[in-house]
């Protein structure tokens, strides 16, 4: 049910067509507010992920982890093709790196701080999306 909820989520975000910037905003954010939901169980799957992903039974691991790529990279490129990225970023080397910082974060993730799992998430996608953004479209 975890992996659904989230892959949901992030289903409705590219569903909302926003703006390629704010669809990966919200996707990091949405991915932080999921560390705060379910942080334990998202430690286990990617502890335990390269010996799940052998299983069968454990096949919708691995579709779920699919579609959720689809679903980033799909945002990604359409920043790539409207202009408002780097026409050079290697899209799913730039997705591999921002998934990869939010689930890392479940190790220092820890909640009650000051900031919220939204606050940090949004905070976090602004220092990937600076460097992403050609200058004309950085917000001063």
């Amino acid at each position: 049910s975890m992996l659904s909820e989230i892959t949901e989520s992030y289903r409705r975000i590219a569903e909302e067509n926003r703006e390629p910037r704010d669809a990966i905003e919200e996707l990091m954010a949405t991915g932080f507010q999921a560390l705060d939901k379910w942080q334990v169980e998202i430690r286990i799957l990617q502890n335990d992920f390269p010996y799940l992903s052998k299983i069968k039974k454990f096949d919708f691991i691995g579709a779920a982890q699919s579609e959720i790529e689809s679903i980033w990279t799909s945002q990604l490129r359409r920043g790539v093709s409207d202009g408002t990225f780097q026409k050079t970023m290697n899209v799913g080397l730039v997705y591999r790196i921002m998934m990869g910082s939010v689930l890392s974060a479940g190790r220092w993730f820890i909640r009650g701080r000051t900031q919220s799992s939204l606050e940090i998430g949004r905070e976090h996608a602004s220092i990937f999306l600076i460097g992403l953004l050609n200058s004309k479209n950085k917000k001063k």
